[in-house]
């Protein structure tokens, strides 16, 4: 080379080029060889859950992913479940998807074993009883079949194997027979109502009198991590609440100061949502009951409540009482619906809309 250089009068004008073309084909290998080739490790197949992009996961994603998790236990080591009341109405529906879906988005990128899964507490056969659930999630894009109900996942042998940790939304005591045991892993509150459950170092609780625990989710994620908060979380918590203060009704005497706040603050992830509109929509799904027998309108919204020597079934359904009375073969169908229940006392507590739209609540007794 140094011949070369030497006997060539060009030689460094010759050179020049060359090393330019070299030193460009190194960069070129050495960006292509380290982008692509992976850490040095053993790859193995992981479940869903088990990767480090939780915070790109959309919510129809999650919920295939939990729904996954839940019949496929032995894959985790710890299952983080968020479930509502056995009513299942739209607020424990939506504060249960909601408030899972954040815990999975917040979690550490370590917790790779970590399942967090919303449960909606009542048979999968009973959802069509919610119509204004199935109607808002339809509308919303979320597919019914990834959603995961308390039939789908094993409660009892999660606890038994130390597996279980729950979140209780929109309530804040187990009432279920059987499950009284389950208490013992509660690890957080967000509820609504009247507040009946013992302090506790280990589970952290949120009981405050709004119109809505979707209120409450929606505080937690927006002062917690707003990032996880986008146009359709936003939505569906939103009707949630409208729905719950009966559209900020000053008559019906639910909505609140912290109700009005949050309503502001969702408006703001989706300013184009009319909210009137979407009241309406909700309402006329939810008192679309015209095709449901009466065993199905006392399933619908039932709540029950057993000590040792009796239970009482609570039903409410969204009709006017004279028109409930009027089915055919209504006591038979109470009676049945009670022996099934194993309920000595059914009470039924009827909700529909007067002329002003303002609500009206009567309340009717069945027992043998």
């Amino acid at each position: 080379l140094a011949g070369w250089l030497a006997g060539e009068e060009n030689g460094m004008a010759r050179l020049g080029p060359v090393l330019v073309i070299f030193i460009c084909s190194c960069v070129l290998y050495c960006l292509v060889v380290f982008s692509v080739r992976p850490p040095h490790r053993n790859l193995q197949a992981f479940p869903p859950f088990k990767n480090t992009r939780r915070r790109r996961t959309t919510m129809e994603e999650f919920l295939k992913q939990s729904r996954q998790a839940a019949t496929t236990p032995a894959d985790y080591s710890k299952f983080h479940v968020v479930i509502g009341n056995e009513a299942c109405d739209l607020d424990s529906t939506v504060s249960a998807l909601a408030y899972a879906f954040f815990l999975h988005k917040t979690a550490a990128i370590e917790d790779i074993n970590v399942a967090y899964v919303p449960v909606l507490n009542i048979p999968r056969e009973d959802l069509p009883l919610r119509t204004e659930v199935t109607f808002f999630l339809a509308q919303q894009g979320i597919p019914t079949d990834s959603l995961t109900f308390r039939d789908d996942i094993n409660f009892t042998a999660l606890h038994t194997e130390d597996k279980l940790s729950l979140t209780l939304v929109d309530h804040n005591v187990i009432r279920a027979r059987g499950d009284e045991d389950l208490d013992s892993v509660v690890v957080e509150v967000i509820d609504h109502h009247k507040d009946e459950r013992a302090e506790s170092d280990v589970c952290k609780k949120t009981v405050e009198t709004v119109g809505s625990c979707a209120t409450l989710v929606a505080e937690r994620i927006l002062e917690k991590d707003a990032s996880v908060m986008n146009k359709q979380l936003a939505t569906l918590l939103m009707g949630t609440i409208l729905v719950d203060t009966v559209n900020r009704s000053a008559e019906a005497g639910k909505v609140t100061p912290k109700d009005e706040d949050v309503l502001g603050r969702l408006k703001d992830f989706c300013p184009e949502v009319d909210e009137g509109e979407l009241f309406q929509s909700l309402q006329d799904a939810k008192f679309d009951i015209s095709a449901l027998t009466v065993p199905d309108l006392l399933r619908k919204d039932l709540k029950c409540i057993s000590n040792d020597d009796i239970t009482i079934a609570m039903a409410s359904i969204t009709m006017d009482l004279e028109e409930l009375l009027d089915k055919p073969n209504l006591i038979e169908s109470m009676r049945e619906f009670c022996l099934k229940q194993d309920a000595k006392v059914l009470v039924v507590m009827t909700i529909s809309s007067n002329e002003t739209g303002g609500m009206v609540r009567q309340l009717a007794v069945y027992s043998e």
